[in-house]
C-alpha cells in the first residue's frame, strides 16, 4: 500500500474537511483508496493510501504514480487556499511593520491579485511553469 500521512494544527478542521472532500472525489473516480483521521495532542492527522493486493502490486504501478500526482494536486490546492494567505499576512507583518493597517491591507490585496493571476514563472518556452505547477513538482519530488 502506498501510504501518506499529513498533519495540521492551524485550521486543521477546515483543511481536513477540504482534503476529505477531494479524496471522496478521487474515490468516485475509481481509485481504491482508504483514509482515516486521528489526533495526537493538538495535531490533526490524515492517513491515506491505495488499498493493496497482490494483483495491484504485480500489474499496476501506474495507479500508485497517478495517486501521487492527484494527491500532490490536492496538497497544492490546500497550500494555496489555506496557507498562502497566512504566509502573505506574516510576510507583510514582518517586512512592512512600518506601514499603517490600511496600507498593509492594500499591499495584501495587490499581492493576492498578483498571486491569483498564475502568470508563468519562466516566460516563453514550450512549457509554462506556473507557481501551482512548481508546487506540485516539489511535492512529487518529496513523495518520490
Amino acid at each position: 500500500m502506498f501510504l501518506l500521512t499529513i498533519g495540521a494544527t492551524i485550521l486543521a478542521e477546515d483543511i481536513m474537511e477540504n482534503i476529505n472532500r477531494q479524496l471522496e472525489a478521487l474515490k468516485k473516480a475509481n481509485y481504491d483508496i482508504v483514509w482515516e483521521q486521528y489526533n495526537i495532542s493538538e495535531i490533526r492527522f490524515l492517513k491515506c493510501g491505495i488499498k493493496d493486493n497482490i494483483l495491484t502490486r504485480l500489474t499496476d504501478k501506474k495507479q500508485c504514480e497517478d495517486f501521487k500526482f492527484d494527491f500532490s494536486k490536492i496538497l497544492t490546492d490546500t497550500i494555496i487556499d489555506f496557507w498562502e494567505p497566512r504566509l502573505l499576512k506574516r510576510i507583510i507583518k514582518e517586512n512592512y511593520f512600518y506601514l499603517t493597517e490600511k496600507e498593509k491591507e492594500c499591499v495584501s490585496n495587490i499581492a493576492s491579485k498578483l498571486l491569483q493571476e498564475e502568470k508563468p514563472i519562466i516566460p516563453g518556452g514550450f512549457y509554462k511553469i506556473t507557481r501551482r505547477n512548481k508546487i506540485i513538482r516539489c511535492i512529487l519530488e518529496y513523495l518520490n
